[in-house]
């Protein structure tokens, strides 16, 4: 199901106010989540985070690159309840494509300039936002259109 402009234009609004993603990883019996700062790439549909390869959910994602996630506003009003779920692959950006998701992120959080912590990118293939502001249970819908899914780098 294709996004409308509409309800595309307002997920990824809503992802770029946002700056924290909880990103859940899995290996054989091994499921692990962690909560990361991210910056969000709305052409690409992407998120960029940082974590280094030796945490647990890092070491999992090296080695399985589906994760799946969520963002959430938190608020004790039913009404102003939003929140984006969504899955997708997880890889360390190379070459320049690292350079420029590294720029990106320290722009965002200044602080990371210090770190040499591994930056990853998160492709979004499929998300939905829940956006109770728009009415009850309200859900928009995105998804990456299949065929570039499958044509992807490992470094997208």
């Amino acid at each position: 199901m294709a996004a409308s402009n509409q309800d595309c234009d307002r997920i990824q609004s809503y992802l770029a106010k946002q700056h924290v993603l909880t990103v859940a990883a899995s290996e054989d019996s091994q499921v692990w989540c962690a909560t990361c700062f991210y910056a969000f790439v709305p052409e690409q549909m992407s998120f960029i985070i940082m974590t280094d390869k030796s945490t647990r959910h890092g070491a999992i994602m090296l080695r399985n690159s589906r994760v799946s996630g969520t963002v959430a506003t938190q608020s004790q009003i039913i009404a102003n309840i939003r929140g984006f779920q969504f899955s997708g692959s997880a890889s360390i950006p190379e070459g320049n494509d690292a350079k420029n998701a590294r720029r990106q992120y320290c722009r965002r959080f200044p602080v990371a300039l210090a770190s040499d912590s591994t930056v990853w990118r998160i492709a979004i293939d499929y998300g939905k936002l829940t956006d109770n502001t728009l009415g009850f249970g309200t859900k928009l819908i995105w998804e990456r259109p299949i065929e570039t899914i499958f044509a992807r780098t490992p470094s997208e």
